[in-house]
């Protein structure tokens, strides 16, 4: 079994951003009479800032589990998938910049107990991939050409590619 969680480095930029984006939307209306419409627009904007706020607790509590029967990721809300009971698995990549040079990957995992997701920035991904890889191959998940593509990006052969 291995155990897999965000490193605070990461997870401590995330409250960074959060805070100072909160601090500087709501500073405004702290300072002096805002009209209404311009109130809500910085309302709005504290309020998006939070949620990433909140959303980065949320990671920090995210445990992903992985065993040679299943993952289980614990949290705010748990979630436990048998290997045998993976019906669909993506990989995606999202970039920050026009290049592609920067940027994360998210693995989304699906059965019917339900889904995990894990991001990138989590210790081990690349092992936890590899691992749903396998499975997903063990069930016959037909994966899209994304997927296959940015398995491929991590260096992990699909059993149809392996000499």
């Amino acid at each position: 079994m291995s155990v897999h969680a965000y490193p605070v480095r990461t997870i401590r930029a995330d409250y960074v951003r959060a805070g100072i984006g909160v601090v500087c939307c709501l500073a405004p209306l702290a300072v002096g009479s805002v009209v209404w419409p311009v109130a809500a627009v910085f309302v709005s904007l504290a309020a998006l800032f939070a949620v990433f706020g909140v959303r980065a607790v949320r990671r920090q509590a995210t445990r992903v589990r992985v065993t040679a029967t299943g993952v289980s990721a614990d949290g705010w809300r748990p979630v436990q998938i048998a290997w045998d009971e993976l019906s669909a698995m993506s990989l995606a990549y999202y970039s920050t910049r026009r290049e592609k040079a920067k940027g994360w990957m998210q693995l989304r995992l699906k059965a019917r107990a339900g889904t995990v997701r894990v991001e990138s920035t989590i210790e081990g991904f690349e092992a936890v991939v590899g691992t749903a890889a396998q499975a997903a191959s063990a069930n016959g998940v037909v994966l899209d050409r994304a997927t296959r593509s940015n398995l491929r990006a991590l260096g992990i052969a699909l059993d149809e590619e392996r000499p």
